[in-house]
């Protein structure tokens, strides 16, 4: 919370023009960039959304504004927007691992399950993410693929043993697959 807080006064002294130690006030856009993420971290979505939206106008190659405004619309329910945000950047940004995981958050959600699940999985070996394990193992339980749910999210118990849920979802996968 301390640390939001400091993040919120920065933000705001560059934004009125006080200058830093080295007398640069950073340029404008990387200001509301900020600024966004902010609002975001916040829970102020729709302060988050509308500044995002703007960079995103502004320049729709911006990874890092389309990641903040793809995650906001995710917040807000609006899966299918997150999508088109981030589908024309991911030849682009293949290697980007927040990009990845937004977009594969956003297919699942968006009624593309498998592309997402196959995304998801691939930020999983990439990054070495528990979550992200769980969250592929959860989406293909749901699907009934049982055994495959299985691995991801024995996976997912290996990479964080205390990781909550994991245990009662590989256990549903175990009991469905025999």
């Amino acid at each position: 919370m301390r640390r939001l807080g400091l993040l919120w006064l920065i933000t705001c002294l560059v934004a009125a023009g006080q200058t830093s130690s080295t007398g640069d006030v950073g340029d404008g856009a990387t200001v509301r960039l900020n600024l966004a993420r902010t609002y975001f971290a916040k829970g102020d979505l729709a302060h988050a959304r509308s500044e995002a939206e703007s960079l995103y106008a502004a320049n729709p190659e911006d990874i890092q504004a389309a990641v903040l405004l793809a995650n906001c619309y995710i917040k807000l329910g609006r899966p299918a927007d997150a999508v088109e945000v981030l589908t024309p950047l991911e030849a682009k940004h293949a290697s980007d691992m927040e990009m990845e995981y937004s977009l594969a958050f956003a297919q699942m959600q968006s009624g593309e399950v498998s592309q997402g699940i196959t995304r998801m999985e691939k930020v999983a070996h990439e990054t070495h993410s528990a979550n992200a394990w769980i969250i592929a193992g959860a989406a293909r339980l749901h699907r009934s693929e049982f055994e495959e749910a299985k691995s991801d999210l024995d996976t997912a118990i290996t990479l964080n043993p205390s990781l909550p849920g994991a245990y009662t979802m590989a256990g549903q996968g175990t009991c469905s697959a025999a």
